[in-house]
């Protein structure tokens, strides 16, 4: 009989555990580069485009990314935002070659004044590039209402850092500062 109890309290234990963190969508992104952020990089940020060289290879305008976020856990909510824990993988697909990653991090649903839902954060991992190991960054943006998302890749580390932009938010300064402000209060 104790056996029985015990296996009903441990069937009990992982229901309300699996339920306690809510499972999201899964989101998959395609993008290309930016150009008008690529463009801006190279003429203002040109220790920036160095190290792209170097990691990454030369003719980048030409470049795509796939990015995968594959579980979306909720680990709290408030009437702010949700925090969610993201984890995926994604392909850098570059002229000079092909470059996976995987990833992880928290993000933030937020609902705008306007009643747009924008996913919002920071992502990083781990990735092999042409100048060897190293990790990636990934600042996202991800607007539900018109699923646009932009993409800000970093790759390295304070001093030899590397960036790519993908996609656009078509998100205003304005919203970004609303994010940003739900997010931090």
């Amino acid at each position: 009989m104790k056996k029985y109890a015990i296996i009903g309290i441990v069937m009990i234990v992982i229901v309300v555990l699996s339920f306690g963190f809510e499972r999201d969508e899964k989101l998959v992104f395609n993008e290309k580069i930016n150009l008008t952020f690529y463009e801006d990089l190279k003429t203002n940020q040109t220790d920036l485009i160095e190290f792209n060289n170097e990691k990454f290879g030369r003719d980048l305008d030409k470049s795509s990314i796939n990015f995968k976020i594959n579980d979306l856990i909720v680990r709290q909510e408030n009437s702010r935002f949700t925090e969610l824990s993201a984890t995926g993988q994604g392909v850098l697909h570059l002229p000079e070659g092909n470059f996976d990653f995987n990833f992880e991090g928290m993000v933030y649903k937020v609902t705008l004044s306007n009643g747009k839902v924008i996913l919002s954060g920071g992502l990083e991992g781990d990735i092999v590039n042409k100048a060897g190991e190293d990790k990636i960054n990934i600042n996202l943006l991800y607007d539900y209402s018109t699923e646009k998302v932009y993409l800000g890749v970093t790759n390295g580390h304070h001093g030899e850092l590397a960036a790519l932009p993908f996609g656009n938010s078509k998100l205003s300064l304005d919203e970004i500062n609303e994010i940003n402000s739900l997010i931090a209060n």
